[in-house]
């Protein structure tokens, strides 16, 4: 459609079932995440619930950690030592973003980057195809893969 304002072959789709049958169980890919760390909390008194930003690094690689299993992969520990992953925060800011209504937003962003290893494959390619955690409207929660070799 984009053609009536002079823009042809601007766009274009892949099949994503090609790469998602190539991922492998038990394999170690490079991976990027830019997600929404964060966390609901419930005031006793109310009941009404807010949800909250992790605010520093170890809270936000927890979050993480946290959800690895669910998702079904792990974050690949350093072989020099044992009590740290191969991963790094590579990004941390705060957008203003606008919701419905023209609200805004201050967000909390956060982009991870390093190894993983595919422990659940339905469960990892799931995450892939919806994303983890809160915010993908806003473009946060895609996991993105690269196999190493």
């Amino acid at each position: 459609k984009l053609e009536r304002y002079g823009l042809a072959n601007t766009a274009e789709t892949k099949d994503y079932d090609h790469f998602l049958s190539s991922l492998n169980q038990g394999k170690k890919y490079r991976f990027k995440l830019t997600a929404n760390p964060s966390y609901r909390i419930t005031d006793a008194k109310t009941g009404k619930s807010k949800v909250v930003p992790h605010i520093t690094v170890l809270q936000q690689t927890k979050w993480l950690l946290d959800r690895s299993e669910k998702y079904g992969f792990d974050l690949v520990k350093s072989e020099d030592d044992e009590e740290t992953y191969e991963m790094n925060i590579t990004s941390r800011d705060w957008p203003r973003l606008r919701r419905k209504g023209n609200k805004i937003v201050k967000l909390s962003r956060v982009t991870f980057e390093g190894l993983l290893e595919i422990k659940d494959l339905q469960q990892f390619k799931q995450a892939m195809v919806t994303g983890i955690g809160r915010e993908k409207a806003f473009g946060m929660g895609l996991l993105t893969v690269i196999p190493m070799e």
